[in-house]
């Protein structure tokens, strides 16, 4: 792609905190997009304690700054973004991340109602020959779009089977390490870093028998506990493509003048039964 600039062309980065450095693999996706298109990109990551009223306003603020050309953005709390930002005319062009939560914008789409029903398919069939076929459900809070649709997905599955039954919901917390004993056999988390914190603090509990794991969102500590059995089953996006294609997209509505249409996210279910087989290796394991 052949793009003349009198001056290069400037992207902002901007993303909700970074706990556990779960930007990693879509930073990645991000720089490497930078690097093929000799772009300049500079990311803001809020810290945790930022209202959304906050980010908002830096949303909007980094859209009139002068030399910024493209926005890619990723808020946390898509449901009070959304009424944020709604009426907001960017000039700028600006895609969001994971989520589509306002009308006009583009999106790089992840289906997470699909990605609940597979995980939801894959715990059923485990639990096929199991006597407790009882779930505890644990995320972060259900204020973004994208782990209500993924819970959706999920106890739409589940529910089609009168065998099973989703019994408790439960919000990730400082707490998860010492609270895990009462979530029963069978956890599923819905999305990385709650899969992270239900994984370390099994790991690290003394006393407890055997528990069904399942989760969302990949990292090297969530592999580690697939290799190690303590994950039983996992569901993730690619997070590289993911970033990578946000930069693509600006890159070709600047040259096309509108937005490409195949915006779409893969994602694929990892065991450790498949761990180190097809693209879960090319994936998990990069050189």
């Amino acid at each position: 792609m052949n793009i003349k600039r009198e001056e290069p062309y400037s992207i902002s980065v901007l993303l909700y905190e970074d706990e556990n450095n779960q930007w990693k693999t879509l930073q990645e996706g991000i720089e490497k997009a930078t690097e093929d298109y000799h772009l300049k990109v500079s990311t803001i990551i809020f810290d945790k304690d930022d209202s959304e009223e906050y980010q908002a306003k830096a949303i909007k603020k980094e859209g009139n700054t002068s030399g910024i050309s493209g926005m890619v953005i990723f808020p946390k709390d898509t449901v009070k973004m959304k009424k944020l930002l709604s009426d907001w005319q960017s000039p700028i062009p600006v895609i969001s991340l994971g989520e589509k939560f306002v009308e006009n914008m583009p999106n790089i789409e992840l289906d997470n109602y699909k990605m609940g029903v597979l995980l939801g398919e894959k715990m059923i069939k485990m639990l096929k020959n199991s006597d407790n076929k009882n779930i505890h459900v644990i995320s972060i809070s259900q204020s973004r779009l994208s782990i209500h649709s993924r819970y959706l997905g999920f106890a739409d599955t589940i529910r089609e089977n009168e065998e099973y039954s989703i019994v408790g919901i439960s919000e990730n917390s400082e707490n998860v390490s010492h609270e895990i004993g009462k979530y029963g056999e069978n956890i599923v988390a819905l999305d990385k870093l709650s899969t992270e914190n239900i994984g370390k603090a099994y790991k690290e509990s003394e006393g407890l028998g055997e528990i069904n794991i399942f989760g969302v969102g990949a990292n090297p500590t969530i592999v580690g506990y697939i290799d190690e059995g303590i994950i039983k089953g996992d569901v993730y996006p690619n997070e590289f493509y993911m970033g990578y294609k946000s930069i693509w997209a600006l890159i070709n509505h600047e040259k096309d003048g509108y937005w490409p249409t195949d915006l779409d996210t893969p994602f694929y279910y990892v065991n450790i039964d498949n761990l180190y087989t097809g693209v879960n290796e090319g994936l998990l394991f990069p050189n």
